[in-house]
């Protein structure tokens, strides 16, 4: 599978113009990324196709650009299946029954080139599901960035891979890996992978819930809220600016698309107005 380039177009117009890196104006760095989850608000995806939780792990790039790209997945599931028939379910994932990983190959070869790969890890899990080795074997085969709803570890060299100028080692004529790279994380951790999950299926839908700690509780009181679908090919808007980032659903790309510009003059107006000693009530009136 390799990334269309009407989609990929259309991530450098989200990237160029509705993500808060960039340092034109106080009022773009305050309003792009915003617009994004309002439009998703809008069109009533759930969480406004927010990942909550989940943060960059780079905190030394002093401009960061944001990476906009679609989605590849990884689930990973127990190494150990639970001994226990009453232990709550630790994956938000219905789990296929047969893993679509060839033996011959590591999960990190089939990422497509051009995506940003969402790891899920069972909940509950006190290991890493990746670290520097399989991170710069992503980077090098061009993939964007990594999302984990789960724990990395190597996090001093994961950074240095997000540095601008940072270039895993690879073939000398190779061009792919020499872009931007992001690392996101729930949680972090010192120990592989081998612990206590495998990598089982690669671009196969993901749920992510909106509450989904890493230590899982079968006590909390809260009332679960609606997961979050997430499709191999959705496209995912990663802020490290904003520390957030943000999943578009493929099928909404457009609309997303169409609602963008309104949403950005309207909160620019009414940002301007507020500035001026309107009220927010009246501004909100005027432009919204």
């Amino acid at each position: 599978m390799s990334v269309n380039p009407e989609i990929e177009a259309k991530c450098r117009e989200i990237s160029t113009n509705y993500s808060a890196c960039d340092e034109r104006s106080m009022i773009d760095k305050r309003l792009k990324n915003r617009q994004v989850s309002d439009a998703l608000l809008k069109l009533k995806i759930p969480q406004a196709g927010f990942l909550p939780d989940i943060l960059p792990i780079n905190h030394n790039n002093p401009n960061p650009e944001p990476l906009v790209a679609p989605l590849s997945t990884v689930l990973f599931v127990p190494k150990t299946p639970s001994a226990s028939p009453s232990s709550p379910p630790a994956l938000a994932t219905p789990v296929p029954a047969e893993s679509n990983i060839p033996q011959t190959k590591h999960w990190t070869d089939l990422p497509p080139p051009g995506t940003i790969v969402l790891l899920q890890q069972p909940q509950g899990q006190i290991c890493a599901v990746c670290g520097d080795i399989l991170a710069t074997r992503l980077k090098v085969r061009g993939v964007k960035g990594i999302v984990a709803d789960g724990r990395v570890r190597d996090i001093v060299a994961l950074s240095e891979l997000c540095q601008p100028s940072r270039s895993p080692t690879g073939p000398a004529s190779s061009s792919e890996g020499r872009e931007g790279f992001t690392v996101w994380s729930r949680g972090t951790s010192t120990v592989g992978t081998g612990l206590a999950a495998q990598a089982w299926c690669v671009n196969v839908p993901l749920c992510v819930p909106h509450n989904s700690p890493i230590i899982a509780s079968s006590s909390s009181s809260e009332t679960p809220s609606p997961s979050l679908q997430v499709q191999p090919g959705d496209v995912i808007v990663c802020d490290e600016g904003e520390r957030g980032s943000v999943v578009i659903p493929l099928s909404k790309l457009d609309e997303v698309l169409n609602l963008l510009p309104g949403l950005k003059e309207a909160d620019e107006k009414c940002i301007k107005d507020v500035e001026s000693g309107v009220e927010v009530r009246e501004a909100f009136r005027r432009h919204r």
